[in-house]
Parts: C-alpha cells; sequence; structure tokens
C-alpha cells in the first residue's frame, strides 16, 4: 500500500525544493481535494469489491475479467463527469476550503480534474488483479509508475512548473491504466 499512498503523496514532496513553499501548499491542497475524490473508486473497488474478486480470479476469472472492464469503464465515465462538474468551481472551492489565498491554485486543480477518470479506472482495474501472480506483476508496475511520477517532474520541472508535476501524474495514472487493462486480459491465471 505504501506505492499508492507514494502516488498522491509524492508530488507535494517534489514541489518543495522544485516549486518553493507557496506553490507546495497550493498543490498539497489540491490533491487534499483529489484524495477526498478518490474515496469514491477506493470504497467500491478496494473495499467493497475485494472479497469478490478473490473469489472470481479462482473460481471464474472470465466473470471477473468481465466486471473488471465493466467496472474500469464505469469509473473512467464518472471520473470524467466528476472532473468535468467540478472544473468551473475550482477556484470557489479551494477558496472556501482553505482560504483565499489557495484560489489561484485553481489552475493546477484543473489540470488535475483531468486526470480524474485515469486516474479512477486504474484504480478500478488495479484492484482486480489479485492473483498471487498478477498482484506481484502489479508491484512491480506500481514501482514503475512510481518512478515515472518522481523522473517526469524532476526533468520537466525547469521548463513547466508545475505542470511538470501534472505530467508525471498522468504518465504514472496511464501508464498503472494500460498496465492493469493489459495484465488483466492477458496475464490472468487461476491460483
Amino acid at each position: 500500500r505504501v506505492l499508492e499512498f507514494a502516488e498522491i503523496q509524492m508530488p507535494i514532496v517534489l514541489a518543495l525544493p522544485l516549486l518553493g513553499d507557496a506553490e507546495t501548499g497550493r498543490i498539497a491542497a489540491s490533491l487534499a481535494i483529489i484524495q477526498g475524490f478518490l474515496l469514491l473508486p477506493i470504497a467500491i473497488f478496494q473495499r467493497l469489491l475485494r472479497p469478490r474478486f478473490h473469489e472470481w480470479a479462482r473460481e471464474d476469472p472470465d466473470r471477473l475479467r468481465r466486471i473488471a472492464l465493466i467496472g474500469t469503464s464505469s469509473m473512467l465515465a464518472i471520473g470524467a463527469g466528476l472532473g468535468l462538474l467540478t472544473r468551473p468551481f475550482s477556484s470557489d472551492l479551494l477558496a472556501g476550503l482553505f482560504g483565499s489565498d489557495f484560489a489561484p491554485a485553481s489552475s493546477f486543480l484543473d489540470s488535475v480534474l483531468l486526470v480524474l477518470p485515469i486516474w479512477f479506472a486504474s484504480i478500478a482495474i488495479n484492484s482486480t488483479l489479485v492473483s498471487h501472480r498478477l498482484a506481484d506483476l502489479r508491484l512491480g508496475t506500481q514501482v514503475i509508475a512510481v518512478g515515472i511520477l518522481i523522473v517526469t517532474p524532476l526533468v520537466m520541472s525547469s521548463a513547466l512548473g508545475s505542470n511538470g508535476i501534472i505530467w508525471g501524474m498522468i504518465g504514472c495514472q496511464g501508464f498503472l491504466l494500460v498496465s492493469g487493462v493489459t495484465l488483466l486480459l492477458f496475464g490472468q491465471t487461476k491460483d
């Protein structure tokens, strides 16, 4: 689970030396809102359905694949809808929750809200990779994804500022989504 926490906390850790205190605070406020949104797919896929995924991985892998793909598609759509509905209110949301000094972070929050569908879908698909083999492979993909999250802002931040962090998040979550779908479709075996 440490790598899952790194996915949300690493942008804050990277922002401090790259962008300074004020920008790091704004990024942290934006990511606090995103963490609230991420509770939806986490609650559904990592808490509510997880025991069923283990059962289906053993007894009915085809059902697991079908449910995983439907759930991932649904989370992609829900994440897109939630992100698009929230974007017009991002400045007001930040100012209301954290104070008017945080309203300038709305451009960062707007960008992260565009990543939200990918993030929702990657949580959904990776939660279904529960067999021993796939769980081990998922751990490997998480290590690579966190590496992408770290390296991208380090390479891009001098030219792009906070957008380097956004690109790192896109690369991280995009890689997790694509690798999760690939593992589910081509790596599923009974334990």
